[in-house]
């Protein structure tokens, strides 16, 4: 849960980027029910506008929110995708090197081959969002 503490004209929006929604946190509430043993970051953000009535602009709906980053031969995929989410791997001529489907929960681990080395673009799809981003392994 969070307060609000009135500084001047100002305004706090919380924003759902999995729905979409903005919700001024001076004039209304927003609630919503986690699946069990749901964790990480990337869905909810704070937003501080300096006088009333200014909304901020909203994310891209096409946009999926997904944080990535690499450790070890391991591409790490956190984020809430559904189990028809899939994952591709391309390098920088647009070749594609690997793709698999990934498992309809909040953290995706995916063993990169050792050959893969260097800076390469990873794309990850669920429905109609799509996003990508840019790896080195």
């Amino acid at each position: 849960s969070a307060g609000v503490v009135p500084i001047g004209n100002g305004a706090f929006f919380l924003e759902d980027r999995i729905t979409g929604k903005f919700t001024d946190l001076g004039k209304d509430t927003y609630s919503v029910n986690f699946p069990e043993k749901t964790a990480g970051t990337g869905r909810f953000f704070i937003h501080a506008s300096p006088s009333t009535g200014i909304r901020p602009q909203l994310a891209d709906p096409n946009e999926l929110i997904v944080r990535l980053w690499t450790a070890d031969d391991k591409l790490n995929i956190q984020g809430s995708v559904s189990e028809q989410a899939t994952a591709e791997i391309f390098d920088i001529l647009g070749r594609k090197i690997t793709g698999t489907r990934l498992s309809g929960s909040t953290l995706n681990v995916l063993t990169i081959p050792s050959t893969v080395r260097g800076v390469y673009m990873v794309k990850v799809t669920d429905g109609a969002k799509t996003c990508i981003r840019k790896v080195v392994f």
